[in-house]
């Protein structure tokens, strides 16, 4: 998904930033783009379909032994926020979410690995907090939650950043990163640049 939402920016220079997880990525237009004259079913028709071509190309180079059964469908929906906080703070939310899906299908897989039937680990999980769910990882599993891989807990970050030759040496041009980084306020400090267009 990743390598596809970097397709994507590569595909329309209007996309300034994208964050994905699970089976979703939302992708954040700038404000003043005229792409297809702002028509909003033809910009969620044209970037679904685009993003569905690079997924099916790139499947093979990321799994090169599983055959790709069928085409995968994504959905596509137009939200317009009119300041860049609204935005950070939906894409915040949307981090959240991220984060509570992942600790709770961890919690629940891990229990039904264990012995416990689904409706049971669904049972065992109901109403828990996130602190809840860490103790049970820790508890009855020895994991610590914050040390898994922090693309499942807090998404993908496509942003596009300055070409750097080395520490000291940006050349022009952009780079496209994918990056898993909290999207609190600090990241949009060091990043207000994404919203400069």
């Amino acid at each position: 998904m990743n390598a596809s939402a970097s397709l994507m920016m590569e595909q329309f220079p209007d996309i300034i930033f994208g964050y994905g997880f699970s089976n979703e990525y939302s992708f954040v237009f700038q404000e003043n783009t005229e792409l297809y004259q702002r028509n909003e079913r033809l910009i969620l028709s044209s970037c679904s379909s685009w993003f569905t071509s690079f997924y099916m190309m790139k499947w093979k180079e990321y799994f090169p032994s599983k055959e790709l059964v069928q085409p995968p469908k994504f959905e596509a929906e137009v939200l317009c926020y009119p300041k860049p906080k609204i935005v950070c703070d939906y894409l915040s939310w949307r981090q959240a979410e991220c984060h509570n899906r992942n600790q709770y299908n961890t919690c629940f897989w891990m229990l039904v690995k264990s012995g416990e039937d689904e409706n049971k680990a669904n049972e065992i999980l109901k109403g828990t907090l996130s602190k809840d769910k860490n103790e049970l990882l820790f508890q009855r599993f020895q994991m610590n939650y914050n040390n898994e891989p922090a693309m499942f807990r807090k998404g993908s970050c496509t942003y596009r950043q300055k070409v750097k030759v080395s520490e000291d040496v940006v050349r022009d041009g952009w780079d496209v990163a994918v990056t898993h980084v909290d999207m609190g306020p600090d990241f949009w400090r060091k990043h207000i640049y994404i919203f400069d267009k």
